[in-house]
């Protein structure tokens, strides 16, 4: 997808229904030196039977901006019965922590999908040398039966030490076959999305790329959100964009689906269909930012779970088929 063409306007359609934000106070962490954390944000959810596993980002000291990654359950009624401004509340534990050369300095931006029933996330590590050259690398962890986390190995379009970094990894599928994703820094110092076949690598999995994503005119870059739901003509992908002039995170959709070189973005939105409006997406740790990392389908609404200004974690909601109508608005 070298670019959106002359449909796209980058106008901004904001789309999604704002139900609830769980702020760091409404979060009790068991496990660590604090009751609460400082920051709770970019969470990833998945539905297991009745319940609703949240794994999300914490930040429990501003040191270098170190953090971890909590998990909590939830009845599934508690999600579906929420409505604008409601208050949720969370009991938490440390889930992933930093460990070793691949996220010394923190654990991030985790995306949850199931795999063959069971929850896998994509998280990013900030590695050793972060604070010298930037390089972050996307770690793949599963759950086991009793609930802790394993790291099985990275998830990378090249070998590591390729690219300055690689982040916004995801694992998904598209027509039954497995799919990755993932966002690079260049060494050139330009910041791609990439899709293509997952495929097992020496040092995990390897994403042997088929598509891409290119900032298009008033972006400085871009990134992926989180996959949503499908459907016949492909699964729809949230896209996350940070625009020129406001330096605000946006959101565009996307869909994909299944070609004969592998999986290709084949429509998107016409412009950005949610924006950071509310105060709490305004105002925070990095203001005007909406971060997208979680996406799951009940019923007729797909609720979308997101950072607000790197301090909240949103929960909101849209109809799924009004989000498939608006990835479709525009054919590559």
């Amino acid at each position: 997808m070298p670019g959106r063409g002359d449909c796209w306007r980058g106008e901004e359609r904001d789309q999604l229904e704002r139900l609830a934000f769980v702020r760091p106070i409404d979060v009790k962490l068991s496990g660590t030196h604090r009751d609460e954390p400082l920051a709770f944000f970019n969470g990833s959810i998945a539905v297991l039977g009745g319940e609703v596993l949240v794994l999300a980002r914490a930040v429990l000291g501003y040191y270098r901006y170190v953090s971890v990654l909590v998990e909590s359950l939830l009845p599934l009624e508690d999600l579906v019965s929420l409505k604008p401004g409601s208050r949720l509340s969370l009991n938490a534990r440390i889930a992933v922590e930093p460990l070793g050369e691949w996220s010394f300095w923190g654990v991030e931006d985790p995306r949850l999908t199931l795999l063959q029933r069971e929850p896998v996330a994509v998280y990013t590590g900030r590695t050793q040398r972060y604070f010298e050259t930037g390089e972050t690398v996307n770690i793949v962890a599963a759950r086991s039966p009793t609930g802790s986390w394993k790291p099985q190995g990275l998830l990378l379009e090249a070998p590591p030490g390729t690219h300055v970094s690689e982040k916004n990894g995801t694992l998904t599928t598209i027509a039954g076959e497995l799919v990755a994703l993932t966002r690079i820094h260049t060494r050139s110092g330009v910041f791609k999305a990439v899709i293509g076949e997952a495929v097992e690598a020496p040092w995990g999995v390897k994403v042997e790329a088929s598509d891409a994503l290119e900032p298009a005119r008033g972006e400085d870059k871009l990134g992926w959100a989180t996959p949503a739901g499908e459907d016949s003509k492909g699964r729809v992908i949230l896209v996350h964009a940070v625009t020129s002039r406001d330096k605000a995170y946006k959101l565009l959709a996307v869909k994909a689906e299944q070609g004969r070189d592998g999986p290709r973005i084949v429509s998107y939105s016409r412009g950005y269909i949610m924006r950071p409006n509310h105060p709490l997406e305004r105002h925070g740790d990095r203001p005007l930012t909406i971060y997208p990392t979680g996406a799951v389908e009940v019923d007729e609404y797909t609720y979308i779970t997101y950072g607000a200004a790197d301090l909240s974690l949103g929960i909101a909601r849209i109809e799924t088929q009004q989000l498939h109508a608006l990835a479709e608005e525009c054919n590559v």
